[in-house]
């Protein structure tokens, strides 16, 4: 069975998705900037999966910033 449950906090969205027959937990991420939604990817429920996110957070934040100096 799969559950979703969903979250949104000012500009973030999580989604949670949990595979109970497997026992896998893994949440979706996105960043909505200057009214641009930003997909960063699906993560384990881990704290390496957290340290994944705030990779994926960082560099979507350097690529912006590449923009916004590039324009």
């Amino acid at each position: 069975m799969i559950v979703h449950t969903s979250l949104s906090k000012r500009d973030q969205h999580w989604t949670w998705r949990e595979d109970r027959t497997a026992g896998h937990k893994t949440y979706r991420c996105s960043i909505r900037v200057n009214d641009k939604t930003y997909y960063l990817g699906e993560f384990p429920l881990t704290r390496k999966g957290n340290e994944e996110k705030l990779k994926a957070e960082g560099e979507l934040l350097e690529h912006l910033l590449a923009e916004a100096k590039a324009s």
